[in-house]
This record gives structure tokens, sequence and C-alpha cells, in this order.
């Protein structure tokens, strides 16, 4: 028995004897390749500022950035806002009732991402974020309903959007590629605060690279226990699905650290539905704007 007892008296489940996992090499290739012809976005920055890390991790000194724009100056708010697509949206003189990036009304642009990290230093763990099948609020992840995968990744991730509609779910929520780069990090964090739903968010994480670094550490960070699992009730190229109705053998424990890619979507099992556009509310996974396909 582990010390970390998250699915049926274990930290986490090995999923490799239940999911043909053949296919990996191919998917990770097809992976790396698709993303260098894609508009990836950065994510994670503000995890300390939303409460979602480890104890430990609030003082690492890594720079988040929900602490540094609650902290801005009336002309710092200014020039962050004018790398807005719309400026005039906002009140100098209320700027402290705004939210912004993750999890908010105001997800940050492209601009401002770099922005906040080249003036400020602020560190995006995840700085290759791509959504397979999208998802408007963190709510709403494991609800297949109205969803599919878009146009973008059918045609660039084909194999890899063929494995997750053939896993056992009945409807698919969210489908997200994580990638860290070389020497970064990810922070110890859970995604939700537990006991704040009735239902288990279910996930399942797949890792075709092979090469992720994944460890569960318990609430006090004395005990962890390292995963080297390519598919687990969690694992980065990391493919999650959740689902508030299934067993929580699908869902990976806690929290998670570093790698090198990820891919990652939440659901309730797999669906069909009609595409829809992103509204660009606040959604975890990072902004990423509306345009036409890139001529290939």
């Amino acid at each position: 028995m582990s010390a970390l007892c998250g699915i049926w008296g274990r930290p986490y489940i090995d999923l490799a004897s239940s999911i043909d996992t053949s296919c990996f090499a191919e998917l990770h290739e097809e992976i790396v390749y698709g993303l260098s012809r894609v508009d990836v976005s950065y994510t994670g920055g503000s995890l300390k500022w939303m409460n979602v890390v480890a104890p430990w991790v609030q003082g690492d000194g890594y720079v988040d950035y929900g602490h540094v724009i609650e902290g801005f100056s009336c002309d710092e708010f200014v020039r962050f806002v004018s790398l807005t697509d719309d400026p005039t949206k906002f009140d100098v003189e209320r700027r402290a009732s705004y939210r912004f990036g993750d999890e908010t009304d105001h997800p940050l642009t492209r601009e401002q991402m770099l922005y906040l990290k080249y003036k400020y230093g602020v560190y995006f763990p995840w700085k290759a974020c791509y959504h397979l099948l999208e998802n408007d609020l963190w709510e709403d992840k494991h609800s297949g309903e109205g969803k599919d995968f878009g146009e973008e990744a059918q045609r660039e991730f084909p194999r890899t959007v063929a494995f997750i509609r053939s896993l056992p779910f009945r409807e698919i929520g969210r489908c997200v590629i994580f990638g860290i780069e070389a020497h970064d990090h990810a922070p110890l964090h859970r995604d939700s605060e537990p006991g704040q739903t009735l239902q288990i968010a279910q996930s399942i994480s797949f890792d075709p690279g092979g090469n992720k670094r994944f460890v569960l550490a318990s609430r006090d960070g004395g005990a962890r226990t390292p995963s080297r699992a390519q598919s687990t009730g969690s694992t980065t190229w990391t493919i999650t699905a959740s689902s508030p109705t299934r067993s929580s053998a699908t869902r990976c424990a806690s929290t998670e650290s570093s790698s090198r890619r990820s891919s990652r979507s939440s659901s309730r099992a797999r669906g069909r539905g009609r595409s829809r556009p992103d509204r660009r509310s606040g959604r975890r996974g990072g902004a990423r704007r509306s345009r036409q396909p890139r001529p290939r």
C-alpha cells in the first residue's frame, strides 16, 4: 500500500495493460512535427496566484504574473492593456477589478505573455500549449456537448485525434497538448480543490515520447512517488480524459511535475458534436486567437 492513496489504494494506475500504446512512437513524431506548424500558447504562469500549487512552491522565486499584475501602477497598467485586442475596454481607475489570464474573462494575448516574460521575468511552465479540442471554461471541461476536434487539429494531428477518439469514453470535453521546454519544469500543483464538487474530476494522461518525468506528492511533500508509465490515470506528450460519472480508475491522483512534452484531454467519455469557435473566456491552458488556417 502506498503512502499516496489516490486510486484503489495506489497513487496512480498504469493503463498500459488496458490501452494499446504501440502507436506512441508515431504519435510522438506527429506531435513534435505538428507543433512546429501551428500556433501554440503559454500557460501556467499564474498557478501561484490561483493558489493551486503545493505550499512550498509559493516561495521558490519563480515570478507569477497574477502577483505582477496586482502590483501595476497606472502607467504600467495602461502599457499592459495596450497589448490587448481592444485597450478601450479597460478603465485604469478600475484596474484592481480586472482579472487577466487563465480562467478569467481576459485571457492574455501573445504580446502580453511575451511582455510579462521580458519585462518582469514571469515564468510560464508550459510554453507549448495547443488545444486539440476546445473548452470555454474550466468548469465545462468534462462535457463534450457541442464540441469536436478542431479542423486544424484533425489536419495536423490525425493519428493523435484518432487515438483519442478510440478511448472508451462517452464524450470528451477537453484535449490539450502541453509541452515543457528543455531545462524548464512544471511546479507541483493540483488542478482542482478536493471536496469542492460533488463529482470526481476524471482524467487520463499519455506520454507518447516516453521521456516525461512525473511525480505525485503528498500534501506536505513528505511522500513522493515517481511514475515512469506512458499511460496512467495521469501522466507530458499527455492526453487526459475526465469524467464526473466514471470510476476514479481513470483519474490521476493529485499533482504533477516536470517533463518535456504533454498532451492532455479532459472528458466524460467520448463524444461527437459540432465544432464551435473559441470565445476566449477564461479557460486554463492559454489563450489562442481566432485565425484563418495557414496555407500549407
